[in-house]
C-alpha cells in the first residue's frame, strides 16, 4: 500500500509542476482554469502524502506526521487562494467589460482595491 501512495505522490508532484505554469500562462475559459486550480491543490496534497510515505520507509516520526498535516493544510489553503483569485479576476473582467455598468470608474476601482485585500490576505496565509 505504501508503494501505491509513493507512486501516486510522484505522479501528483509532477502534475503540479505542469498544472501551475498552465494556470499562470495559458488563457483558458474560466471553468477550465478553476478546474485546473482545484486539481493543483489536490495534486499538491497527494504529492505531500507520497513524500510522507516515502519518508516513512526510513523512519516514522512525529515530525513527519506534523509535516504531513501542515502540508495538507497548505494544499487546502492553496486551493482556497486560487479559487478566490480566479473569482476576483473574473469579477474584475466582468466589471471592466460589461456594458451594463455605468458607475463611476473611481468607485469601481476602490471596490476592486477593497476586494483585492482579501486576495492578498489569502496569499499571506
Amino acid at each position: 500500500m505504501e508503494k501505491k501512495w509513493i507512486k501516486l505522490g510522484i505522479i501528483s508532484g509532477f502534475s503540479t509542476g505542469v498544472i501551475y505554469p498552465i494556470i499562470a500562462f495559458v488563457e483558458f475559459p474560466i471553468q477550465i482554469t478553476v478546474l485546473l486550480a482545484f486539481c493543483f491543490g489536490l495534486f499538491f496534497t497527494l504529492g505531500c502524502v507520497g513524500v510522507y510515505y516515502f519518508q516513512r520507509l526510513n523512519k516514522d516520526t512525529l515530525s513527519s506526521k506534523i509535516g504531513l498535516a501542515s502540508s495538507v493544510i497548505a494544499g487546502l489553503s492553496v486551493n482556497i487562494m486560487f479559487v478566490v483569485q480566479l473569482a476576483l479576476y473574473q469579477t474584475k473582467i466582468d466589471i471592466n467589460y460589461s456594458q451594463m455598468v455605468k458607475e463611476d470608474p473611481k468607485v469601481i476601482k476602490s471596490v476592486m482595491k477593497l476586494v483585492n485585500s482579501v486576495q492578498l490576505g489569502l496569499d499571506i496565509v
